[in-house]
């Protein structure tokens, strides 16, 4: 078992590698802006979608993201890692206007 303060550094490290990797453009909507590690045992991922303004978009549109989320966490070996380690991912949603949209949450019991 990886103690809270070296876990909590691994996290720093993946975020911080991982992040060399942003802004991203994920699809014709989405750029991938950031990811940060954050407490408890949590990587936090934000994206802005570019055809959306903060009071413009409906919260179920947000159903299919989590779903998908979940499913990647699930399988994708990437994310093995992760999973490991029972991390908590955050995820948060901007307009392009930079405007708060919506975020979502995927605990160890959604993917283990």
């Amino acid at each position: 078992m990886v103690s809270s303060f070296g876990q909590s550094q691994e996290l720093l490290n993946a975020a911080s590698v991982i992040s060399e990797n942003c802004p991203t453009q994920i699809d014709n909507n989405t750029i991938w802006e950031s990811i940060i590690a954050v407490a408890p045992n949590t990587l936090l991922y934000k994206y802005k979608l570019l055809d959306s303004k903060g009071a413009g978009v409906k919260i179920n549109d947000f159903d299919n993201k989590e779903k998908e989320a979940i499913n990647m966490m699930k399988s994708a070996h990437a994310f093995k890692p992760m999973r490991d380690r029972n991390v908590i991912m955050q995820f948060m949603y901007f307009g392009v206007d930079g405007y708060y949209i919506d975020e979502f949450k995927i605990k160890p019991e959604d993917y283990n």
